[in-house]
């Protein structure tokens, strides 16, 4: 039985002012994996969480 893959994204903000671009992937049923990538501004992270949403969207993953 295969088991669909998940992929989830999302903002997250440290104590000192920085911005993370936080994803998530795995199989339905498994811890899966996470990385964050960390910037100094929150505009940054925004602009870098919808320029990786617009390729994983191209690619066909759905929102």
């Amino acid at each position: 039985m295969q088991h669909a893959p998940v992929l989830q994204f999302g903002a997250r903000h440290q104590l000192f002012g920085e911005c993370g671009v936080v994803r998530h992937w795995g199989r339905i049923g498994a811890s899966g994996q996470t990385r964050t990538d960390w910037y100094r501004e929150a505009p940054e992270a925004e602009t870098a969480l919808q320029a990786l949403l617009r390729v994983k969207r191209r690619r066909g993953y759905v929102s």
